[in-house]
């Protein structure tokens, strides 16, 4: 079975294009990483969503492994540099009961 996460991140003073472009680059990343599917939405004028698709929890696991392997820099560096705050992560608890492509 699949699993999706997400995560929202909040700009104060609003989304420029230098802070889309980081994160377009981070829903890329997420892609490299195994995701079969990745949207990143546009929630605010300040705050976007990466929903990422997982096609199994053992895909997802492996990608966590690597993320939390680089937590320390990875994840603060994309945020500083889109001048942004982390406001929640889905960290996988929802399950994809049908995916139609």
């Amino acid at each position: 079975m699949g699993v999706v996460g997400w995560h929202t991140v909040r700009v104060p003073g609003g989304l420029t294009d230098a802070s889309i472009e980081i994160a377009r680059e981070v829903a890329t990343s997420l892609k490299g990483h195994g995701a079969a599917h990745v949207h990143l939405i546009k929630v605010c004028d300040d705050t976007v969503r990466f929903l990422g698709f997982w096609p199994d929890r053992p895909s997802y696991d492996r990608f966590i492994g690597i993320a939390v392997a680089a937590m320390s820099r990875d994840v603060p560096m994309h945020l500083d540099l889109m001048h942004g705050e982390y406001v929640s992560g889905g960290d996988a608890n929802a399950d994809i009961l049908m995916s139609l492509t």
